[in-house]
């Protein structure tokens, strides 16, 4: 039993370091607006819009004037679909990225 539980061990490990994400940034159209949001004109909306041919998990944080971040993921946006963050008291710094995988297999960290 011991042998069989190493041997799935030792195959899940071989198996998971050769999967990669794919990653799907240059295909990922990102726009922002200001003052639509909080009732601030400091606030910004940013919408991504995947004109990738596969779903895309995408990631975004948002800087805010006192020096945090709000981040925010959408783990499945379709091709040719959209999603909207925002956030309020925004510097309009951002930190972005999108691939095929998940948040821990696009090591996205946080800011």
């Amino acid at each position: 039993m011991k042998l069989l539980a190493s041997t799935v061990a030792v195959a899940s490990l071989l198996f998971s370091a050769g999967v990669s994400a794919k990653d799907l940034k240059s295909c990922i159209d990102m726009d922002h607006t200001w003052g639509n949001s909080c009732s601030s004109s400091e606030s910004i909306d940013i919408t991504l819009t995947n004109e990738c041919p596969q779903e895309a998990y995408v990631r975004l944080c948002m800087e805010k004037t006192n020096g945090d971040w709000t981040c925010r993921s959408r783990s499945e946006l379709r091709p040719n679909r959209d999603v909207t963050f925002y956030t309020c008291n925004a510097t309009g710094e951002t930190k972005f990225a999108a691939c095929t995988g998940g948040y821990k297999e696009c090591g996205f960290p946080d800011p």
